[in-house]
């Protein structure tokens, strides 16, 4: 009889974001492998009221309704359940021999518990820890959460029959809670789309050059760093433009931030891969941030390895590393998550953008090149499917 794995995901396929391609290519390489591959995840932006669909690979897709609060809030928990809840009534009738699931815990649960109903492989995907995260956070509701989440997550990790852990401290965080079976498996991504070659974006409301952030803009991230080292650079007489296409925390702050800076600031909604990876082309440089938390440490944001695939270097904010990683391979420009040091990076951009084309050309090619060495997301997919196939 076929085997068949069920994936958990808040998001997935069509919405853009890592949790897509990580699960996605997952999706794939399962089925490759000759798996069935169900998915419970939020109705996509694009068409909330969907109820079932079919995916790129084959996949078949169940939809909950959408969540869309953000941050901590009364809200946001309530929705969190609201699909733990979606993901157990949605797979009823239903048998497999695996169930995937990455954060949050709320998400892990569920499938912890279809798992167990099933008699199924439990697969904990752990791509961050909300442990970790609701520690460093200032939110007094997020504080008080701190120890419960915690309490769950140690235990759905120790009762996990595989935990894939994208970084070495997340493995360290798995082995302390008691996962005997760890897998680690640093992030890559889907690079097809993200490719030197192609269209340039172009839009009449952004000057030239330009630098991009895509993608999302959480506490985690601190983007308004690059507000602050553009209007210093500005203040200097630099003529350049700053494009935000995403979402999270930070976007309200960021958006009401346009208005002194009308026409060099521009901030849009998320965009379809197809027009991130033309902008990434066109682009001075890729932003990327993370403050400096322990839980972002071993990091490595989907949104460095696109833009490195696109050939488009990276002003990098951040420690830890992947930090180290990048400025060891010379993709881009790298310092500290602070004011000073993001203006001095996108200052050394701009020269490199508008220095020599030769010189220039070659930085894209050799970033391209890399990215394509170091950060392929099927290659890793092959094997964690492998690993999941082995647990039978």
């Amino acid at each position: 009889m076929k085997r068949t794995v069920l994936i958990v995901a808040h998001q997935y396929w069509p919405e853009p974001g890592p949790a897509s391609q990580r699960l996605g290519a997952l999706a794939k390489a399962l089925m490759d492998a000759g798996w069935g591959v169900d998915v419970v995840t939020s109705s996509p932006a694009q068409t909330p009221g969907l109820a079932a669909s079919t995916g790129p690979h084959g996949e078949r897709i169940r939809h909950s309704p959408k969540s869309d609060a953000k941050g901590a809030s009364p809200r946001r928990a309530f929705e969190l359940l609201r699909f733990a809840l979606a993901v157990v009534r949605l797979s009823k009738g239903r048998t497999y021999s695996a169930v995937v699931t990455d954060p949050p815990p709320t998400a892990a649960w569920a499938a912890s518990r279809v798992a167990r109903n099933t008699s199924a492989d439990f697969v904990y995907f752990l791509c961050d820890t909300w442990s970790g995260a609701t520690k460093d956070s200032s939110s007094m509701l997020s504080k008080l959460a701190h120890g419960p989440v915690k309490w769950l997550e140690d235990r759905l990790l120790a009762n996990s029959r595989l935990t894939v852990a994208v970084t070495e401290g997340l493995r360290e965080i798995a082995a302390d809670a008691g996962a005997d079976n760890i897998l680690l498996a640093p992030n890559g991504a889907d690079l097809s789309i993200y490719t030197r070659e192609g269209e340039q974006w172009s839009s009449a409301a952004v000057p030239r050059p330009y630098f991009l952030y895509a993608g999302n803009a959480g506490v985690l991230q601190g983007a308004e760093v690059f507000v602050d080292a553009a209007e210093l650079l500005w203040s200097e007489g630099r003529d350049f433009g700053l494009v935000f296409m995403g979402s999270g925390a930070d976007m309200a702050h960021i958006r009401e931030r346009v208005a002194p800076h009308k026409g060099r600031l521009v901030v849009l909604e998320p965009q379809p891969v197809a027009v991130v990876a033309a902008a990434l082309r066109g682009a001075a440089a890729s932003l990327v941030s993370l403050r400096p938390y322990p839980s972002s440490v071993h990091a490595r944001p989907t949104k460095a390895m696109v833009a490195l695939s696109a050939g488009c270097p990276i002003v990098y904010a951040g420690e830890g590393s992947f930090a180290a990683e990048l400025a060891a391979a010379d993709v881009g420009f790298v310092s500290d998550w602070s004011t000073d040091g993001v203006r001095k990076s996108m200052a050394a951009a701009l020269e490199l953008d508008e220095g020599p084309g030769d010189q220039r050309d070659r930085h894209r090619e050799a970033a391209a090149m890399y990215a394509r060495a170091t950060f392929d997301q099927m290659a890793q997919a092959r094997n964690i499917a492998t690993a999941i196939v082995q647990l039978r």
